[in-house]
Formats: C-alpha cells, sequence, structure tokens
C-alpha cells in the first residue's frame, strides 16, 4: 500500500510565537509562507487554492471554527498575492479541485501549514 497524499510542512510557528487570535494567524500566515514558490511569483495566470484545518489541540476560542480559520489563513495568502500582481487580481478558491490544496494545522496555540 501507498500514502494517497503526502503533505509537506511549509510553515510551522515556534513556541515563542503564539498564535492567540485571527490576527495572529493571518500575520503569521502572510510573514511565514512564501508566497512566490506556493502560488507563482504573482506575473502569470493565476492558481486555485484551497485551505481546510485540522485542530490537534484545545485552540483560542477564536480559532476554534475551522471555516472561519481556513478564511483566515486563505485571506492572508490572497492579500499576499495581490501585492504581488500589478493587476490587484487575486486566486480563487477551489474546494473540489483546487492547484494548492493546503491544510492548516493548530496544535494549541502553534500552528503548521502543510500542502
Amino acid at each position: 500500500r501507498t500514502a494517497h497524499k503526502v503533505m509537506e510542512l511549509i510553515a510551522s510557528s515556534p513556541f515563542s510565537t503564539p498564535v492567540r487570535n485571527s490576527g495572529d494567524l493571518y500575520e503569521f500566515t502572510k510573514a511565514s509562507i512564501h508566497t512566490p514558490s506556493l502560488l507563482g511569483n504573482g506575473q502569470g495566470g493565476l492558481m486555485t487554492l484551497s485551505v481546510n484545518t485540522i485542530y490537534t489541540a484545545t485552540v483560542p476560542k477564536e480559532l476554534c471554527h475551522g471555516h472561519f480559520t481556513a478564511l483566515t489563513v486563505k485571506n492572508a495568502l490572497v492579500d499576499a498575492v495581490r501585492e504581488l500582481r500589478d493587476d490587484g487580481d487575486r486566486p480563487d478558491v477551489d474546494v473540489e479541485d483546487s492547484d494548492v490544496p493546503l491544510v492548516a494545522v493548530l496544535k494549541g496555540r502553534r500552528v503548521g501549514g502543510d500542502r
């Protein structure tokens, strides 16, 4: 048997920088994920993305809703792409068949991002 999906860690928050709320998560995502290597340099066509969340421990109350947390991560990435592009276009979200499917793993006050 083989794995159907292999995940690659693309960012992880250190213990010294806890993620306490959606603002911390947004800033961590935008600062920690190298957007050009993940979604392109902003000069070519736009890739689609999707974000899911997994919780492995108790998380801060503001981040306990998976859909809201996924939207926060998506918004940070979309804003980073918009800043790279002259036309201000943003990537689309495609939850069924995205070019870049991402999983945000929340471990208490720590976050990891996989693709």
